[in-house]
């Protein structure tokens, strides 16, 4: 059975940040792949799927441009809770930083990267507000941050 669903959903924190799984690469590599976690399950509400789909975009775009380690993926999970960040050999600060400086450039996005035709299966679905209100909530409650957009 996948590690993740060995997890106790009925008792998980959110917003949290934990690792799911770490598989070693060699002698020297690993991958961590991150459980970034916005709602509990069965307690919170979960996100709207065009919510999650603009956080995707937005969080794959930050990451990527700010991180010095290997981004493999990012993507949301099907239940609506929160997403897996799959990352190469991730800092020390990786939570603290990369992930947290992500979110933050993500905030001062006009516009979701990535969502035209050419680039996107679904380009139409986006709600680029609500990404950046559960982005605060994240930040406010996980990092304690508290920001206000204009």
């Amino acid at each position: 059975m996948v590690k993740s669903f060995q997890v106790d959903h009925t008792n998980m924190k959110a917003p949290d940040i934990r690792i799911a799984e770490e598989i070693p690469v060699g002698r020297q590599n690993k991958i961590i792949k991150y459980d970034i976690r916005f709602k509990r399950p069965y307690k919170d509400d979960p996100m709207y799927p065009a919510t999650m789909h603009s956080i995707e975009h937005m969080m794959a775009t930050s990451i990527r441009e700010i991180s010095q380690a290997t981004i493999i993926d990012f993507s949301p999970m099907g239940c609506r809770t929160g997403f897996y960040l799959t990352v190469l050999n991730p800092p020390e600060n990786f939570i603290s930083n990369d992930i947290k400086g992500a979110m933050i450039i993500s905030l001062d996005m006009d516009e979701v990267p990535g969502a035209d035709k050419k680039s996107c299966g679904n380009c139409y679905y986006h709600d680029i507000d609500d990404a950046k209100r559960e982005l605060l909530d994240f930040l406010e409650f996980y990092y304690g941050i508290r920001l206000i957009l204009r």
